[in-house]
């Protein structure tokens, strides 16, 4: 009778541990980067341009921060999230940066950092719950879109004058983000895990750990 109690509560300790652990996961894959570049844009263009921008949602599911960083980008003007299939061109539901005055010339680093919640959803997604954007960003239904502009008639000659969009990436889910670069070899650091990791894998080993021992024990009582 005894060991079989002792058995009992050392499975319901690994089933918590299991279930903290699945629950707290989850929440820290909710990141997403866009890896930005000519090849995206539809049609393509000559731009040797390349960006990346970084989302995490933040626990409550309520906003969206982010980062936009860029290399070689000539006369930005504006930024947005997009919904649209990779290969698709589609509207603009979410700003990134307020409008850039046209001509500002070449930018590199980062050029935009801010939150996104429901109230700055616009165009097909105005009104409607952040959930929406997120819903359309982990099916791989959306994307980030650059646009510039050299301020000079006529517009949409080539790289530094695409008001319709120079460079441009599909949203898709990241596991972690990246850590930014040190040292002096200014190489990729190792990814970090974020604090909800890391308190999935503790509890995780917390219940593995409490249901060894309480079958170490009940195998003493038998």
């Amino acid at each position: 009778m005894r060991k079989g109690w002792f058995r009992g509560l050392a499975l319901v300790a690994l089933l918590i541990g299991l279930s903290f652990a699945g629950v707290v996961g989850a929440a820290a894959q909710k990141t997403y980067m866009a890896t930005l570049s000519n090849t995206e844009e539809v049609p393509t263009n000559a731009s040797r341009a390349t960006g990346r921008a970084m989302f995490e949602l933040s626990d409550d599911g309520k906003s969206l921060s982010y980062t936009v960083t860029v290399n070689g980008l000539d006369n930005p003007v504006m930024g947005h999230i997009h919904v649209g299939a990779k290969g698709e061109n589609g509207p603009v539901v979410a700003p990134l940066f307020a409008p850039m005055a046209p001509g500002g010339g070449v930018k590199n680093g980062q050029i935009a950092q801010g939150t996104i919640t429901a109230d700055k959803l616009d165009g097909p997604l105005k009104g409607q719950p952040l959930s929406a954007l997120i819903a359309a960003m982990d099916s791989g239904n959306a994307y980030v879109n650059l646009h510039t502009n050299d301020g000079k008639d006529p517009a949409g000659t080539g790289p530094g004058d695409l008001p319709a969009g120079e460079i441009r990436g599909q949203i898709m889910m990241s596991a972690m983000p990246s850590m930014p670069r040190t040292g002096a070899g200014g190489g990729q650091g190792t990814p970090a895990l974020s604090l909800n990791a890391v308190l999935a894998l503790a509890a995780l080993s917390l219940g593995a750990g409490l249901a060894l021992e309480l079958r170490r024990r009940a195998g003493r009582a038998s």
